[in-house]
């Protein structure tokens, strides 16, 4: 099957409700009082560290690190996507809950489906927390039968393995977006590989976060292979991997550009002045 992100982005999103409820909520989030967290893995492009830590969490901080509407609107469109090519009930495997965000809008996408559950993994208690509320609120409020959700808490190097390993049900749309380390992440690319056979779709967040990040994000694509990968861009730069394992494992990684010239340009103006 050819990879085709243009079809994918042209897929017509219902249920505009649920799209306004996650964006009330993204944009409410600086309105949260500060408090700590706990951290695992790097917290900078230049940390690599593997231990956890407490940190100060603040509501600008949370919102710049969850996924805004453009990305969620393509989360959900691969949501879509995988429901049209699976029979049955969807499951959905998320690394990295935060504050729920992008996991609702992986619930957006699947609710058309009518028959589907968002597995979350969060290695802070406290973001858990938070995120249970959020994604609770949502799935009630909408009304959204058949679809929930769970949130697994704790490190992803003791959880994922032992989930998979206890569960034997196939994951159809896998986003890893956590624990940002070179070996953890091709470890948890592999894992999930191995349990969604030869379709589904994985989607790899924060490609060109770091140096290490990159090499992540190479090596992924080289097992793969080139057709069986794209890439979305924000500001010039790779910012979200998506492999479409029923890929043809030929030619060159499709990309698309989430954000206008103009924003593109202001946002490498800002990297630049950092």
């Amino acid at each position: 099957m050819e990879t085709n992100l243009k079809t994918i982005s042209d897929l017509a999103l219902s249920q505009i409700d649920l799209f306004q409820h996650i964006e009330k909520v993204y944009k409410n989030l600086t309105l949260l009082p500060d408090f700590t967290f706990t951290a695992y893995g790097p917290t900078d492009g230049s940390d690599d560290s593997i231990n956890a830590k407490s940190e100060m969490m603040t509501g600008a901080r949370l919102k710049a690190a969850s996924t805004n509407s453009k990305q969620g609107l393509w989360l959900a469109k691969l949501a879509m996507h995988v429901t049209a090519n699976a029979e049955g009930h969807i499951n959905v495997l998320e690394l990295g809950t935060a504050a729920g965000i992008s996991g609702m809008y992986l619930l957006a996408g699947i609710a058309p489906k009518g028959e589907g559950r968002l597995i979350s993994f969060e290695g802070s208690p406290e973001l858990a927390k938070l995120a249970e509320g959020y994604l609770r609120d949502f799935v009630s409020q909408n009304t959204l039968h058949n679809i929930d959700f769970e949130i697994i808490v704790g490190n992803f190097d003791n959880t994922l393995e032992g989930y998979i390993k206890d569960h034997n049900q196939p994951i159809h749309l896998a986003f890893i977006d956590g624990n940002h380390r070179e070996d953890a992440t091709i470890h948890y690319h592999e894992l999930v590989r191995n349990v969604m056979g030869g379709r589904g779709v994985i989607v790899h967040d924060d490609i060109s976060w770091s140096a290490n990040m990159t090499r992540a994000w190479q090596h992924i694509q080289q097992i793969e292979g080139a057709g069986k990968t794209a890439e979305l861009y924000l500001g010039n730069l790779p910012s979200r991997g998506i492999v479409f394992l029923d890929g043809e494992p030929n030619g060159e990684a499709e990309i698309v550009h989430l954000d206008g010239i103009i924003e593109r340009l202001g946002r490498q103006a800002k990297r630049i002045l950092k």
